[in-house]
């Protein structure tokens, strides 16, 4: 009996880099849907992997389809690459935040930092005051309540990766999102 020799040949692959624009190959999976039955509407093939670090994760889809002699459609030689999303190692995606007023960004970090052992001290009275009144010259009437349970000084770099408490490394966040979102991030950095 002759082998059915149409099918869709389906490449999965995970990738990890510790920089966005970087990554290698982490694991992947090789599908073949084959003959009449096989390739259908609606088929269901699922590939876990496990995210152990934080990392710049992307993954890539090819397809091959093949006609019933066995020769490959040209035409249908795709391959599509997802963007790379910043996760930590319980794949929680780095949160996004822009600051309304001076519009600073709350940047991405490399995958890589590393704790320091004697890490940048702040002070919550007089390093906050400082940097309160040097935001509120820069950007007068910014409408923030500066109350502590209300808005947040954020280290965009944290001071236990070698952070410091220079202005251009510090961002207003509002307290609940620092508290219930950005800390926990961190947290599993």
């Amino acid at each position: 009996m002759k082998e059915v020799l149409h099918k869709l040949v389906f490449e999965f692959a995970v990738f990890r880099g510790n920089t966005r624009g970087s990554g290698t190959w982490l694991t992947g999976v090789d599908i073949t849907l084959q003959g009449i039955l096989g390739v259908q509407e609606g088929k269901e093939v699922a590939h876990t992997f496990d995210i152990s670090r934080t990392g710049y994760y992307f993954t890539e889809l090819g397809l091959d389809a093949y006609d019933f002699w066995g020769s490959k459609y040209s035409d249908i030689d795709q391959y599509a690459q997802t963007n790379q999303t910043l996760l930590n190692k319980k794949a929680m995606i780095y949160p996004y935040y822009r600051d309304p007023v001076s519009l600073k960004v709350m940047t991405e970090p490399p995958a890589n930092w590393t704790k320091v052992t004697d890490p940048v001290t702040w002070d919550s009275s007089t390093d906050r005051a400082a940097y309160i009144k040097k935001y509120s010259e820069l950007y007068p009437n910014n409408g923030y309540n500066w109350s502590g349970s209300v808005t947040h000084i954020h280290h965009i770099r944290p001071l236990i990766y070698g952070g410091t408490n220079a202005f251009s490394n510090l961002i207003p966040l509002p307290a609940n999102f620092h508290i219930y979102t950005v800390t926990p991030w961190w947290n599993s950095y």
